[in-house]
């Protein structure tokens, strides 16, 4: 009993601490923005039309730097070694992430998906994708990466992988993040990355690995949700590229993994 309540505490810390940091976050934001009337009506207007990403990106920042902080004496208790990333790892892992974030986002036009479970993706998505592309490309590729890997893979996996084998560490870890991000959609995709996050985590030993590799996603993402829609594909084109990208997913998840030894991810 002891340990299930451990294993649902390392699930839910890392997101109820980044949930109350992003909270924190907007009520200081509203705060500037409607009480001190320090700011110029234009700069009103920038913070409001952008406040979406703003504290996304402030969030992701400060919870980067609380979870550092929190795992800083388990990590030296362990006696991590500094472990460098070759390039062919690199180059492994940022093709796994454009596979896979080509592959789930296609498969958003291949499958019909009912309005009332699209409706709340929709919505996530809009705020996240407007206002300054600039900002856009600091908070969804940089700081949010940050803030989620620290809570997700940093904190919550590398607990977990503690007292349980990789394969129960993963999915449970994955399942918080899923759940975090508050929508279907959302979260059978977050799901299936926080999966592949963890595996680079396991098999590099390095938090390098997932951060780079998310990163990466997310910025894949953006671009996507920036292409004209001029761009826009056929049907047997969009299932083409689905089929494509899902065979370069698998074969990349295959040759990390073979990395470790499989009775490696069940013990």
């Amino acid at each position: 009993m002891k340990k299930l309540l451990k294993a649902l505490a390392d699930c839910l810390f890392p997101a109820l601490v980044y949930e109350g940091i992003a909270f924190f976050t907007g009520q200081c934001l509203w705060a500037i923005l409607m009480g001190t009337g320090s700011l110029s009506k234009r700069g009103s207007i920038w913070i409001e039309e952008n406040s979406g990403l703003i504290v996304t990106g402030l969030a992701g920042v400060a919870a980067a730097g609380f979870f550092l902080i929190f795992e800083k004496e388990r990590k030296n208790r362990e006696e991590l070694k500094k472990k460098m990333l070759c390039k062919r790892s690199i180059a492994a892992m940022i093709l796994l992430a454009v596979s896979s974030s080509v592959f789930f986002n296609a498969v958003l036009y291949v499958i019909p998906i009912p309005e009332i479970i699209v409706r709340p993706y929709q919505e996530a998505e809009s705020k996240m994708f407007k206002g300054s592309i600039f900002l856009q490309a600091v908070v969804i590729c940089l700081a949010a990466p940050l803030g989620e890997e620290g809570a997700f893979r940093g904190c919550s996996f590398s607990r977990l992988r503690e007292e349980h084998s990789f394969a129960i560490a993963a999915v449970l870890s994955s399942l918080s993040f899923a759940i975090y991000h508050g929508n279907v959609i959302q979260g059978i995709y977050t799901f299936c990355l926080g999966l592949l996050l963890c595996l680079t985590k396991e098999v590099y030993g390095t938090m390098k690995a997932p951060l780079l590799m998310h990163t990466t996603a997310n910025g894949v993402s953006l671009l996507l949700a920036c292409l004209p829609d001029s761009l826009n594909l056929s049907q047997i084109a969009m299932i083409r590229l689905t089929l494509f990208s899902g065979c370069l997913m698998i074969f990349f998840t295959i040759g990390i993994a073979a990395r470790k030894r499989w009775p490696h991810f069940i013990s």
